[in-house]
This record gives C-alpha cells, structure tokens and sequence, in this order.
C-alpha cells in the first residue's frame, strides 16, 4: 500500500475572503503544483484515487493532480478538512484497502496532515489498518529522486509527498522483529 500525504498549494490569504473554505489557490500555488505534478508523473506516480478535503484550495490542488494524470478518480473526504476526524478517514481507509486498492493520494491541510503522517511513522496509530499487530508502517519520501528540477526536500510549499517503506521483511529497521 503507497498512500501520498499532498498539502495543497500555496492559497490566498484568509483576510481576502470571507470563509477559510472559499480561498483559492494562488497563480504561484497553481504554478508549483503543477510544478510538482509533473516530477510526480516522471517518477510514473499513479494513484488509485485522490481523496480530497472539501475546501477549494485543496480540490484545486486534487484536480491539478488529476489533470497531469496522476489519477482518473477524484472523490471529497468531510475527514480531510481542517481538524476532520481521523477516526472516520481510519474507517473508509480500512474498507479501501479490502476492495484491493494500492496507492492513495490524501490531499488536505496542515498540521493534520502532519499529524497523520506522524502517527504512521510512529506508530500511535493502534493496529495501523494494512498491518498485522507485529508489523511497524514507516513513511518514507519517494525512494526515487526526482530527475531533475525540485528535489522532495523542495516539496514542502506545495506538497509533502511519503510513500510506505514496508518494513515487514525487513528487520533492520524494523524495530519489532517478526516472529519465525
């Protein structure tokens, strides 16, 4: 299972609208994303779907994403939005997976995303729903360097990309060892 945490692209300010959830991404914000879209689609990134927050500045993102081709599905996740409830997301991400998806691209806010990530590197997240009770889930950035341009690190404006480094078979960096 690869799942891609994406923050959206830079957006407008928040005084300039009435609602956090009507800013729109900025020209810059459209331009990095798409920036990045395409190193994404370099490195022959796909996505079984892009589930994204509700908020514009985030389906603009999602859709930038899909329009570079990175995804032929996009679907809106209430669970995504600032402060969503994980406990949800954690539900419908269990049900996927059993359908037999394998890579996912969560588009959404910081410092939820953050969060969500941290809780998968570190393991608070009990019984992380892809995994036997033996197992540690890292996140890891993309194994491959993108070709030329931006490199991941460069990433953090518009997208945080990680990808599971699946560690079961892996006892060196493994810290709970697999019983034989």
């Amino acid at each position: 299972m690869h799942l891609y945490l994406i923050r959206h692209g830079i957006a407008a300010e928040p005084e300039e609208y009435d609602t956090d959830s009507e800013r729109p991404l900025t020209k810059e914000g459209e331009r990095k994303t798409r920036k990045i879209a395409q190193r994404l689609y370099e490195l022959e990134i796909q996505f079984d779907l892009i589930l994204t927050s509700p908020l514009l500045r985030a389906q603009q993102t999602a859709q930038i994403l899909q329009t570079v081709g990175l995804s032929s599905k996009i679907e809106e996740s209430a669970t995504l939005a600032p402060s969503g409830d994980i406990g949800n997301w954690l539900e419908w991400y269990k049900q996927w997976q059993e359908i037999g998806s394998r890579s996912l691209a969560l588009v959404g806010h910081q410092p939820d995303l953050g969060s969500l990530g941290r809780k998968f590197a570190l393991g608070s997240i009990a019984r992380c729903p892809d995994s036997q009770e033996s197992r540690d889930h890292r996140l890891n950035r993309p194994r491959n360097r993108l070709p030329s341009g931006p490199q991941p690190n460069v990433l953090a404006n518009c997208a945080q990309v990680f990808a599971p480094l699946e560690t079961a078979n892996r006892p060196d960096i493994n810290r709970t060892r697999q019983p034989s």
